[in-house]
């Protein structure tokens, strides 16, 4: 019973910490967080914008805007916080879970199975 408890308990931590970082998209964190690159003067220039993930354990994503032709680039790292706090949340779980598989293996030996073996 210890270990579908303790494996339930790990499913359930994973699917959290997947559905962290679907719920927060980078396109959805940099939406209002796009950074601006210096204009290098008079003329019309196209602006390319870049999201993708960062390379944390964790929501982050990296933001870059550029302008076309330039080679100029503004680059920035955001974390979705709520989407950090839900990913922790479900690396919580999932340790809490091992460590009461632990416990209840070390309580086990130290008292002896409730059948008598």
């Amino acid at each position: 019973m210890r270990w579908i408890r303790a494996c339930v308990g790990v499913l359930v931590g994973l699917g959290i910490w997947g559905f962290a970082f679907l719920v927060s998209t980078p396109d959805t964190v940099c939406y209002d967080h796009m950074p601006a690159p210096a204009p290098p003067g008079p003329g019309a220039y196209g602006v390319d914008y870049v999201t993708g993930r960062g390379p944390l354990p964790i929501p982050v994503a990296r933001c870059t805007t550029g302008i076309e032709g330039t080679g100029i680039t503004a680059t920035a790292w955001v974390v979705d916080w709520t989407a950090t706090a839900l990913a922790s949340l479900g690396i919580v779980l999932i340790v809490v879970s091992l460590w009461t598989l632990k416990i209840d293996a070390g309580a086990r030996q130290q008292w002896g199975s409730p059948s008598g073996k």
